[in-house]
């Protein structure tokens, strides 16, 4: 039986069963507060998370309306080259320069009555070209 100098052995049974009793509430104690600092821990990360979550959300509806945004000002523009290409007081073809094409026209403005459709998908030959001819 070893003997501790700092603590002398309980002289009767209650007082060892008060003694391990303290000790078990102090181990329990120390349990406890381990667990509430690992909750609070996990408690702090998941704030943290959740913060980053909210962040990300943010800036991926600020993406979006970037995007809308961006997506509406060329319609418009579109809209705007549409119309400039159609009221043309001169005939306008677009031609493909994509060399698997061959010279394809792709659209061409209405000039008095003259319907541009009949001229989409041909190919401009090249005396055409060296003219300055596309019909």
């Amino acid at each position: 039986m070893s003997s501790d100098p700092a603590t002398p052995p309980p002289e009767n049974p209650d007082e060892a069963h008060a003694a391990a009793a303290l000790t078990t509430s102090r181990s329990m104690r120390a349990l406890q507060r381990r667990a509430e600092a690992r909750q609070l821990t996990a408690q702090v990360e998941l704030a943290r998370q959740l913060e980053e979550a909210v962040e990300t959300r943010r800036t991926l509806l600020n993406v979006i309306e970037s995007q809308r945004q961006a997506e509406a000002e060329l319609r418009a523009s579109e809209k705007r080259y549409r119309s400039i290409f159609d009221l043309a007081p001169d005939p306008l073809f677009l031609v493909s320069t994509d060399p698997t094409d061959g010279g394809r026209i792709l659209d061409a403005n209405e000039l008095d009555g003259h319907r541009p459709w009949l001229h989409a998908g041909r190919i401009i030959a090249d005396e055409d070209r060296r003219v300055g001819r596309a019909g």
